[in-house]
């Protein structure tokens, strides 16, 4: 529930699969219209997202090209083993009226 009273309702999928793999995604599908995203103004665009995993393990979890799942945000593949051996996001780029930042 909303500040203002709206109901937000959602599902999602593939939550308790990423306790055991970090590098598997999970989806959240809203059944509502009024989107969280829509209330406010972007300042901000997501342009790239690091990620530590297996990319072949991913695509048959997902069943599709993950850089076509996201559209033009890029997808950039790092080995885990430069990532202390963890999967899953590393970090997400930015595109801001001030440049691109990294947060991580």
């Amino acid at each position: 529930m909303k500040p203002d009273g709206t109901d937000l309702r959602w599902k999602q999928i593939g939550v308790s699969d990423i306790l055991q793999d970090k590098q598997l995604p999970f989806f959240i599908e809203l059944l509502t219209a009024e989107h969280p995203s829509k209330d406010g103004n972007a300042t901000a665009t997501i342009t790239k997202v690091e990620f530590a995993g297996d990319k072949e393990k991913i695509r048959e979890y997902a069943g599709e090209n993950v850089n076509q799942a996201i559209g033009d945000v890029e997808v950039i593949w790092v080995d885990p083993s430069t990532n202390d051996g963890d999967t899953g996001i590393v970090a997400v780029y930015l595109q801001t009226h001030d440049g691109e930042i990294r947060i991580d």
